[in-house]
């Protein structure tokens, strides 16, 4: 079980400009709609190539971004499953 505690702690290994991005879950039409929801809990190792449930990206100083590529110098902390 990861407590909020753990989750901070964790969060400390990545830089405060990080943007932050959570996947949801998006709402299926009609009877998709219904069903379970599977909560996994994260698994919070591994630090840049990210784990179970998370990757970090950093493109500040990435020598193949170019300064008029949309995430140019930024970081990104994704959070959630990707299936």
């Amino acid at each position: 079980m990861v407590t909020v505690a753990d989750f901070r702690k964790w969060l400390e290994q990545f830089p405060d400009d990080a943007e932050v991005l959570v996947a949801v879950q998006q709402e299926a039409s009609g009877y998709q709609s219904f069903g379970d929801v599977k909560f996994e809990e994260p698994e919070l190792s591994g630090r840049d190539l990210g784990g179970k449930g998370w990757e970090y990206t950093d493109f500040n100083g990435n020598q193949w971004v170019k300064p008029d590529a949309p995430h140019f110098g930024r970081k990104f902390l994704y959070i959630g499953e990707r299936y």
